[in-house]
């Protein structure tokens, strides 16, 4: 091969290359649909493997009014969330068995907080991250539904 075609050639076997391995590589989600909350809907990104859910909406642009990131468990858990690498503050609602168990309102990105870690308020099988101010602006409270 001539050295010109043997550059394109490599160049086009690097960018197939590169294009293969993010296809592949763990996605931010699995699916995206509508949750509700009470009355109000939300669209989200659901995190439900646990590459996803490590990664949730770290360096995420910021979240529409109604959009949000459900974190759903294969059983109950009680660990905390962090905040690494989020550009915006967030709202948590803590859910076990489609109830509202629980809120964090104004969890801050740990550029501002350092390594603070945010704990339901008990075990817990699915997080709901929205916009800070959401709980508050639509009044989520303890023992609303969640579809």
């Amino acid at each position: 091969m001539k050295p010109p075609l043997l550059f394109v050639f490599v160049c086009i076997l690097l960018v197939v290359f590169a294009w293969a391995l993010r296809r592949t590589s763990s996605p931010r989600v699995s699916s995206a649909r509508t949750v509700s909350v009470g009355r109000h809907a939300f669209s989200v990104e659901v995190a439900d493997s646990m590459a996803s859910r490590a990664r949730g909406l770290s360096g995420h642009a910021p979240l529409g009014e109604n959009e949000g990131m459900l974190f759903i468990f294969q059983g109950i858990t009680s660990g905390p969330f962090w905040m690494k690498d989020m550009l915006f503050p967030l709202d948590l609602i803590w859910i076990r068995d489609g109830i509202v168990v629980g809120t964090t309102e104004n969890a801050l990105p740990m550029s501002q907080t350092g390594f603070l870690l945010y704990p339901p308020p008990m075990a817990v099988d699915a997080v709901l991250e929205v916009n800070v101010g959401t709980v508050k602006r639509l009044h989520v409270i303890r023992g609303d539904e969640v579809h």
